[in-house]
This record gives structure tokens, C-alpha cells and sequence, in this order.
């Protein structure tokens, strides 16, 4: 591409997914990229490569757990019942707000 050539509709696309990849390893977690025509043996070896790069990383604290948070109430660990619950709530009180009431 020149530098005069605008850049096609996939690269803000590709620019998203880009930073989006780097924002789990910043966490530490990998992942793995697959897209429509890969075959079985191009995914699983992408697989071994992200549990690869995943082993090799020191062990210490994680930013991030599979353990279930001590406050079941926190919305951030809400199941999505919850949280939509908790929203209509809010929704209204703050529409009762709105009207004075």
C-alpha cells in the first residue's frame, strides 16, 4: 500500500482485535487467533502455542481468578439475572427522580 492509499475497512478491525489481544496478556491471560479456513492442525497448533506462552510466564499473583468473589452482592461478579434486575431498578428509581416522586 502507498502512503497515499487510505487504509481498507479491515484494519480498524484488525487494529481492535490487535489491542484487544494485548489487553489479555497485560492480565495474563493468551489467546489464540483462529479464522475461517484454518484447518484442525493450524488451530491446535495455535492452541499448544497459547498454552505455551501461557506455562511460561512466572508463577506469582494473577490479575484474575476462576474463585468465586467473597461478595456475591458486587456487581461486577453478578450473574446476568442480577445484574438485569439490579439495572430495572435503578432504571426506575432513577425515572422516579425524574418525575419527583
Amino acid at each position: 500500500m502507498s502512503t497515499t492509499e487510505q487504509p481498507t475497512a479491515v484494519a480498524p478491525r484488525h487494529r481492535k482485535d490487535v489491542a484487544r489481544a494485548e489487553h489479555f496478556r497485560a492480565v495474563g491471560l493468551e489467546t489464540a487467533t483462529m479464522v475461517a479456513g484454518d484447518d484442525v492442525a493450524v488451530v491446535v497448533e495455535r492452541l499448544h502455542a497459547a498454552y505455551a506462552r501461557a506455562r511460561s510466564r512466572p508463577a506469582g499473583p494473577r490479575a484474575w481468578t476462576v474463585e468465586a468473589p467473597e461478595d456475591p452482592e458486587d456487581p461486577l461478579v453478578m450473574g446476568l439475572d442480577d445484574r438485569l434486575d439490579l439495572r430495572d431498578q435503578l432504571a426506575a428509581r432513577h425515572d422516579e427522580g425524574l418525575r419527583g416522586g
